[in-house]
C-alpha cells in the first residue's frame, strides 16, 4: 500500500477550517479522476467523504479505505453479500431506501465532500443526528445545503451531483467535463 504522508482532507480541515475555492476544484477533479477509473472498472466506492481522501504533501489526493466497495456487476445482480454500508452524512438517498448502490451514489457523496471542504463540516446540519439524517434522505426532498460563499459555477456542479433522482445525477464523465471542473484558477 502506498504511504500517502500529508493525512485526509477531514485532517486539513479539522488544523485549517473551509479550504479556498481553487483548492477544493483541484481536489474535487482529482477525486473524480479517480473515481473514473474505478468505474470504468465496475467498482463503486460507496464511502467518498473527507476522511477517505488522503493527500500528499505535494497536494496529489488518493482515495482510501475501499472496505465499502462494491463490484457493479454484484450490486446489479442482486447479490445479498451486498449491504448497505457508507456514513450517513455523505450517503446517497437511493442507498438509504435500498434501491441499491452504482457509480451515482459516488457522485452524490462527492457532491457532500464538496460542502465538506467548503464549510470545513460534514454536509447536513450538525444538528441533526444520524438517524435523523436517514430519515431526511429516505422521506424527503431535501438535500444538504450548498454554501453561499461558492461561486455560481460550484453551486451549479454541487447541486448536479446531489440530484435526488439517481436518473438525473450525471456521471463521473460529465461532471469532468463541467465548466467549474475546466477552471484552471491557480491553487496558493
Amino acid at each position: 500500500m502506498e504511504l500517502v504522508s500529508g493525512g485526509s482532507v477531514a485532517q486539513i480541515l479539522r488544523e485549517y477550517g473551509a479550504l479556498p475555492e481553487p483548492l477544493i476544484r483541484n481536489y474535487t477533479r482529482q477525486i473524480l479522476n479517480g473515481l473514473a477509473y474505478l468505474h470504468e472498472h465496475g467498482v463503486v466506492h460507496c464511502d467518498v467523504k473527507g476522511s477517505n481522501v488522503l493527500v500528499s504533501n505535494e497536494g496529489v489526493v488518493k482515495l482510501a479505505d475501499f472496505g465499502a466497495a462494491k463490484l457493479v456487476q454484484d450490486v446489479c445482480e442482486g447479490n445479498p453479500s451486498v449491504a448497505v454500508c457508507g456514513t450517513p452524512n455523505w450517503m446517497a438517498p437511493e442507498v438509504v431506501i435500498q434501491q441499491g448502490y452504482g457509480p451515482p451514489a459516488d457522485i452524490w457523496s462527492l457532491g457532500c465532500t464538496i460542502i465538506e471542504m467548503a464549510t470545513g463540516r460534514a454536509p447536513w446540519d450538525p444538528k441533526l443526528s444520524q438517524i435523523e439524517i436517514l430519515v431526511v434522505l429516505s422521506q424527503s426532498d431535501r438535500t444538504p445545503a450548498i454554501p453561499s460563499q461558492v461561486s455560481d459555477a460550484a453551486r451549479d456542479f454541487c447541486s448536479q451531483c446531489l440530484q435526488r433522482d439517481v436518473t438525473r445525477r450525471p456521471t463521473v464523465n460529465d461532471l469532468l467535463h463541467h465548466r467549474w471542473i475546466l477552471n484552471n484558477d491557480t491553487v496558493q
